[in-house]
């Protein structure tokens, strides 16, 4: 076994070497969630979690990195909208923020204090947050940078999203799919109901329309497709679907076409950018795919050209002045010194990745400060730091650098799904019991077979372990 764990290392050293330049750049990009274009159509806006919110120049005809609008205080740039003059960040830390964009340096005018912001759409000078377990917050936004909060309702669920269309908002929730809210007073928006699609628990990540038409990004689930003729109770039309492996995680309407980002886990080349006529959203008509690496969240339309947030990649651009062959239009690279900050990202991980896995409380609390200060975003690095932390019995430490993997990882994957059962722990640890319950049945929902070995503790992660902990709570005994 020492053997094999020795030649692992060296492979590993090799290939780590060998992508130090791919490492260095990926640090520098975070977890790319959202994008929008400003009404000029010269500058692209792209929320990138912790690092915070790229701007890329349109003007010369591929997209060209200009500048990085940092997270402010460990805030995660997640879901944005472009509405005038200013630009709307839903900040999963921060609640919310909103940027002046008139000129060529963005200024921050307004920054929250709350957190979970998840998705944000904005109609005039009213703006609609999905808030997480909270519900939908309304607000009203006076230049150059006052909030009136107007009015607040349940989802019932966890809001991610949000799309305005006349007086109805339709929310997506992330464990009770649809929920349409009647936003004609924004006083006093009511919940009217949920609507679901893949019993007994619809997964909504991502919602956006046009028209009479409503689409649901939901993940593994596919997109299901909605008649909203009466805006009240959305009838499900059609519903595409192309396997467990694919993954509806982004959508744009256009002019009756569905530009959607798919990803696959099992066949990750074919993740990229699929475009449909939903013109009879009953017959939906395929009518070309972009393939590029990487997986994919959110997408924005201008012209002839879509983008597509790409997470670790970055940005991808794709020409779709023919909709039937979408065509991938480099991304002009960053300029040398806007990768100034990726050697302090490279650093912080070196000095995680040097973390005993115990006894390391006092270097584990620094490390963590910095990580979180520069906006560090690799899920593995802060997986390994959340459990240090906790070893070290730093638990509210320990439960932000899992709430990181995440916010980095939508949750998603081996490192999603035992982030969650640690935060289950920490909670548990701390004598927050109820929270940490609601944290195992997230877990359990979000399990696709996972497992996680974790030798100090002497415990194995999985389906078995997390049902156990709904019946006892997690205490630590050492191996």
């Amino acid at each position: 076994m020492r053997r094999a764990i020795i030649l692992r290392l060296c492979v590993a050293g090799v290939f780590l070497c060998f992508l130090a330049a791919s490492v260095f750049s990926q640090e520098q990009k975070g977890y790319c969630f959202d994008c929008a274009v400003d009404a000029s159509g010269s500058r692209l806006f792209l929320a990138a979690g912790a690092v915070g919110t790229h701007v890329y120049n349109l003007a010369s005809g591929a997209p060209q990195y200009a500048f990085t609008i940092p997270a402010e205080g460990g805030g995660y740039h997640r879901n944005l909208k472009i509405s005038g003059d200013y630009c709307f960040v839903a900040d999963a830390k921060k609640f919310l923020m909103i940027y002046d964009i008139r000129k060529q340096t963005p200024a921050l005018v307004y920054k929250g204090t709350a957190s979970d912001g998840m998705g944000v759409d904005v109609r005039g000078d009213v703006i609609y947050v999905a808030w997480g377990k909270n519900g939908l917050a309304i607000g009203r936004f006076t230049p150059p940078g006052s909030i009136e909060l107007l009015g607040t309702c349940s989802t019932n669920g966890e809001a991610w999203d949000v799309w305005v269309g006349g007086n109805y908002a339709y929310v997506a929730n992330v464990d009770t799919g649809l929920a349409v809210m009647d936003v004609t007073d924004p006083k006093t928006p009511r919940f009217v109901r949920n609507v679901g699609w893949h019993p007994p628990v619809s997964t909504g990540e991502i919602v956006r329309g046009e028209n009479n038409l409503l689409c649901v990004a939901a993940g593994e689930q596919g997109m299901p497709f909605f008649d909203i003729t009466k805006p009240d109770n959305p009838v499900l039309v059609s519903h595409f679907a192309a396997g467990v492996e694919n993954c509806a995680e982004g959508v744009a309407v256009k002019d009756g076409i569905v530009y959607m980002a798919m990803g696959n886990r099992g066949t990750p080349a074919v993740n990229g950018l699929m475009l449909m006529d939903a013109h009879q959203p009953a017959h939906l008509k395929f009518l070309g795919r972009a393939v590029f690496p990487g997986w994919v969240e959110g997408v924005c339309v201008m012209g002839t050209f879509a983008y597509v947030a790409n997470t670790n990649e970055g940005l991808r651009c794709v020409n779709v002045s023919n909709l039937s062959a979408p065509v991938i239009v480099e991304v002009a690279p960053a300029p040398a010194q806007a990768l100034t900050a990726a050697p302090m990202g490279q650093d912080i991980k070196g000095k995680i990745d040097g973390l005993p896995w115990v006894g390391a409380k006092s270097q584990a609390v620094e490390v963590f400060k910095e990580a979180k200060q520069s906006g560090f975003a690799n899920s593995d690095a802060w997986l390994k730091l959340g459990l240090v932390l906790a070893d070290a019995h730093a638990y509210s430490e320990a439960l932000e650098a899992f709430e990181q993997v995440g916010g980095i990882t939508g949750y998603r994957g081996n490192a999603g799904f035992v982030a969650m059962v640690w935060e289950g722990h920490v909670l548990d640890l701390m004598g927050q019991r109820d929270e940490a319950v609601k944290r195992y049945k997230r877990a359990l929902e979000l399990d696709k077979g996972y497992a996680m070995r974790h030798d100090q503790f002497g415990i194995v992660v999985n389906r078995q372990w997390v049902e156990g902990r709904l019946k006892e709570p997690f205490q630590f005994k050492r191996k």
